[in-house]
């Protein structure tokens, strides 16, 4: 009986052996080669800088072996967001919050995994796990140990600051205007900036910078700053945003630049014209084909930079001869920088010309009567007959004259009549009114009236303004005035002295009968002299 027990305890020794022996040939197998060196190799381990929020980050554990039920963990800012690899053999493609992973594969094999994350400084954890409930310690496998191993980490900073750019407000890049401001706005998605500076450089010769002001730290998405009182001239100015994160040595910028051209200065602008019917420039004969106006214009500041030159927004140098009257023409011109348009303005009066006679008659109702012409070789403003009942002015040389067009009081139809300046003296001018030719004499201020068709009924009104540089101020206007009983055609007389310029009675002036006596005196001495020789 003994000795079957004894069989028996040795048969339990025996297996209890043999089952240490195989646990610990388990053990020993578990535990793999044991201090194994595994590491997780980031590109940069150090600070580095992101322009987007979806970061790429590469990895790569090695070991020197295989891991057996081993796996690993992604830690973002301290929260455990998911294991994504196990074992050595198993590809395991796994999603969480903010991270899509492309998958583990092998040990020493680079995985790849996609960051979406917000803007700030973050910290990244790969915590890499032994099978079997062993895990790593520092950077070696220790058998027995109770840790979790630290396998690698990194830290970067992320900021949508590549994102800085021109508002709509700002002038586009390259123009021109009409101010001595420069205003510069710039909006940006980045909400950690600590500051803003704004520089503007002068490209008149070398690049200076005129101006740098730092505006310190921001905390909208959005800056804007303006350089007052600039002079006319050519910049280039720039934005440029920094990005930091305090007690981090580590830093984003971002910079865009724009130009821009200041010209407050309107353009030089000149304009001419050629033809005129008189030596003063201030009459075109109807229907010239000689009179015509041109229009230039140069840059006043065409030195500061690009885009030099004027801009002709609106050149008007058409001109109207076919009609008779007061005209005008203007050059109008603007720069690239959108100045105020410089306008130059000629004006022109359209002339009838009549050199010899002139047409209408009293009762003719506008045709041609003989024997009363009048030879007008200077300028004739022709007048409708609405200029004239409202009265008109013009300075006339000697002449010069008006084309009336008008209805006298014994008239049916309108009549075209002629008032002509005559002698121009020191204080008188004298006035021809035709149908039948009157002269009036008119001293300075004074007025008189014309009936032009022995109606009587006044119909012109002929007054002397002034005299100046041999010129006179006249005013004509139609008027329609009974004639005073025992006055004649003219108002208060022609006021001509009697006898001054005028035929004596019988058709033959005083000169005539002079010359005439002396030529018979003078035969008279020839004859008697040659008598006296014989």
């Amino acid at each position: 009986m003994e000795n079957k027990h004894l069989v028996m305890i040795s048969v339990f020794a025996l297996v209890v052996l043999l089952l240490g022996i195989f646990l610990v040939s388990i053990v020993s197998a578990s535990q793999g080669e044991g201090n194994m060196n595994i590491s997780v190799l980031f590109d940069n381990n150090t600070l580095y800088s992101h322009t987007n929020a979806s970061v790429i980050l590469n990895w790569t554990v090695n070991n020197g072996t295989t891991l057996l039920g081993g796996n690993f963990s992604l830690i973002l800012d301290g929260v455990v967001l998911g294991i994504f690899c196990n074992s050595s053999t198993t590809v395991l493609v796994q999603s969480f919050a903010g991270v899509n992973s492309s998958g583990c594969s092998a040990m020493g094999v680079v995985n790849t995994l996609f960051l979406n994350v917000s803007e700030g400084l973050h910290t990244i954890n790969i915590v890499g796990t032994h099978g079997a409930g062993q895990v790593s310690n520092s950077s070696t496998w220790n058998t027995g140990s109770a840790a979790t191993n630290y396998s690698g980490n990194t830290s970067f900073f992320v900021t949508n600051f590549d994102s800085l750019a021109w508002a709509s407000t700002v002038p586009a890049d390259y123009s021109n205007h009409s101010r001595a401001a420069i205003f510069a706005n710039v909006t940006f998605n980045s909400i950690i900036a600590s500051n803003i500076s704004f520089g503007l450089m002068n490209f008149t010769l070398n690049p200076v910078w005129a101006n740098i002001t730092i505006l310190g730290n921001s905390t909208t998405t959005s800056s804007n700053y303006t350089w007052p009182g600039l002079p006319n001239n050519h910049y280039t100015y720039n934005a440029s945003l920094i990005t930091a994160i305090s007690g981090v040595n580590l830093t984003g910028n971002a910079l865009t630049a724009r130009h821009i051209i200041l010209d407050t200065l309107a353009p030089n602008v000149s304009y001419s014209c050629s033809g005129w019917y008189n030596e003063d420039e201030t009459s075109v004969e109807k229907d010239s084909t000689s009179f015509s106006c041109s229009c230039s214009a140069t840059e006043e500041n065409a030195t500061i930079g690009a885009n030099p030159g004027a801009v002709y927004n609106n050149i008007d140098t058409a001109v109207d001869v076919t009609t008779t009257g007061e005209k005008g023409t203007v050059c109008t011109v603007g720069d690239h920088a959108g100045n105020n348009r410089t306008h130059s303005i000629v004006t022109y009066n359209v002339v009838e010309v009549i050199n010899e006679g002139v047409v209408g008659a009293g009762g003719g109702g506008g045709s041609s009567t003989p024997g009363r012409t009048t030879t007008i070789g200077g300028t004739v403003y022709t007048i409708s007959s609405n200029q004239f009942e409202a009265g008109q002015t013009k300075t006339l040389k000697a002449n010069d004259g008006f084309r009336v067009s008008f209805t006298p009081s014994a008239a049916e139809v309108a009549e075209f009549h002629v008032i002509k300046v005559g002698t121009i003296g020191v204080d008188y001018a004298d006035i021809i009114v035709e149908s039948e030719p009157v002269t009036i004499r008119l001293k300075i201020g004074e007025e008189k009236s014309v009936d032009v068709d022995a109606d009587g009924t006044y119909d012109v009104a002929v007054k002397l303004n002034s005299i100046a540089d041999n010129k006179a101020d006249l005013t004509i206007k139609q008027t329609s005035v009974a004639v005073p009983e025992g006055e004649g055609t003219v108002s208060g007389g022609t006021g001509i002295p009697e006898g001054e310029g005028e035929p004596a009675k019988g058709g033959i002036s005083v000169w005539v009968w002079i010359i005439a006596v002396l030529v018979i005196i003078i035969i008279a001495v020839v004859v008697l002299m040659a008598r006296k020789k014989k």
